[in-house]
């Protein structure tokens, strides 16, 4: 009993540990953000919703976000209170980038992409609630999503591929060989 007991302790300072960086306001955070923005920026500019469906898969906000509901579950404020500074940092940033590039293009209208968005119904909230319980991590399963938003930036040895194992290597796009210096394998076609 006292073993188990050990074991779920030692899991439940792990997530504590875990969810504490995916409190923060880091480098990785507002790279990450700034290209998400960008590209979501952009595909709505070119009425492309392809173009804005990637950069949800690249935005970082799902990490504050467990953050947040993994101290509320806790009882920290505090920390829940930095998991918050970041969301909304990130809020803000996202919204003067995409302000600013609007302007900068400055359409005279908007494209169907930007119209639907402006007014969303039953299905688009049915689409948010399952994608925010598939996000959701659960500490006893074996595949969920690597937590460091890094393995996805050019250059830091991955493919804009989440992984959902953290030993399982990144395939680049186009069969090319992976030359990050992680521990990840190389992949040759």
């Amino acid at each position: 009993m006292k073993l188990a007991a050990d074991a779920a302790a030692g899991k439940l300072e792990l997530l504590r540990r875990e969810f504490e960086h995916q409190a923060a306001f880091t480098q990785v955070f507002v790279v990450l953000t700034v290209g998400a923005t960008l590209i979501a920026t952009l595909g709505l500019l070119a009425n492309s919703a392809g173009v804005v469906i990637g950069a949800m898969v690249v935005a970082p906000w799902i990490l504050p976000l467990q953050a947040m509901a993994f101290e509320i579950l806790q009882g920290r404020l505090p920390m829940f209170l930095r998991a918050l500074r970041t969301l909304l940092l990130g809020v803000g940033l996202c919204v003067a980038l995409s302000a600013g590039v609007g302007l900068l293009v400055a359409f005279p209208s908007f494209g169907s992409e930007v119209i639907n968005r402006t007014s969303p119904n039953l299905l688009d909230l049915g689409v948010a609630l399952v994608a925010g319980a598939v996000a959701t991590p659960d500490p006893g399963a074996g595949a969920r999503h690597r937590c460091e938003p890094a393995h996805t930036l050019a250059g830091g040895g991955g493919a804009g591929v989440h992984q959902s194992q953290p030993g399982a290597a990144a395939l680049p796009a186009g069969g090319a060989t992976h030359r990050g210096g992680s521990d990840r394998p190389e992949h040759r076609p």
